[in-house]
């Protein structure tokens, strides 16, 4: 709620001073800015600020940034639709190919054919699968799990280093109490 601090922090009587040139300048951001702010409080009432050029150019930047914001989050958003299109189609393909493998229609599958059919479809997405063959899902399989083996490897490693280290500290420390 910068926007409310701001505006609390400037609100005034609505004297307006300023002339010349500044005048031209905040009177085509000020009408950015009712209509920005008309926007973000709809029907509730904007409350009041002092306009000076000041309260107008942060008014006006905080707007800016409100907008490139706004255009930042449609974006994102389109391209969530888009991907969730594709994989959308990527499931039917899948789902449409293992049919045309076995030879079964949608509507001959009993409802528990039909979950595990989409189980089937999701982990071959999961899996980033190129078919649905038994040998592809054993080789996802396996390179999974070399993959948490590898990290696996990685973190014992780190842990043998570590008491590796202690034990030379134990051994040397013991070293010198002798002397």
């Amino acid at each position: 709620m910068l926007l409310l601090w701001l505006l609390q922090l400037t609100e005034h009587d609505g004297e307006n001073k300023v002339a010349g040139s500044v005048h031209m300048r905040m009177n085509g951001r000020s009408k950015k800015v009712s209509t920005w702010l008309s926007k973000i409080f709809e029907d509730q009432r904007i409350p009041f600020y002092e306009v000076n050029p000041w309260t107008m150019d942060v008014l006006y930047r905080l707007m800016e940034r409100n907008e490139m914001r706004d255009c930042d989050v449609m974006q994102l958003i389109e391209d969530v639709k888009q991907k969730s299109v594709e994989y959308k189609s990527d499931a039917d393909y899948l789902q449409d190919f293992i049919m045309e493998s076995t030879g079964l229609s949608s509507t001959s599958l009993s409802s528990n054919g039909s979950s595990c059919l989409k189980n089937l479809v999701n982990s071959s997405l999961a899996l980033d699968l190129k078919d649905t063959s038994q040998t592809s899902f054993v080789l996802a399989i396996k390179d999974l799990t070399s993959d948490h083996l590898a990290a696996e490897n990685r973190s014992q490693m780190v842990i043998i280093s570590d008491l590796s280290k202690k034990l030379t500290e134990a051994i040397n420390l013991e070293k010198s109490l002798e002397k």
